[in-house]
């Protein structure tokens, strides 16, 4: 909900479902052979000018980093 309604916000049009968004959260934690990380889903507005148009850039596109927690 939260990043949805920040890019609202920013008239970002999101071309990803939250099923696609979870499934590549999923493929990041199995890629890494972790049980328990904290998850970062970035989201970029896309190549172009660094004014706050989004609509003068290219596709947004995301990127997943993971922080495996430390053991309890």
């Amino acid at each position: 909900d939260r990043l949805e309604t920040s890019a609202a916000s920013l008239h970002l049009d999101l071309p990803w479902s939250r099923a696609e968004l979870s499934e590549a959260l999923d493929r990041t934690v199995k890629a890494n052979g972790v049980a328990d990380a904290a998850l970062r889903l970035t989201v970029a507005r896309g190549e172009g000018p660094p004014v706050p148009d989004s609509t003068h850039c290219g596709p947004p596109a995301y990127f997943i980093t993971l922080r495996p927690l430390p053991a309890a």
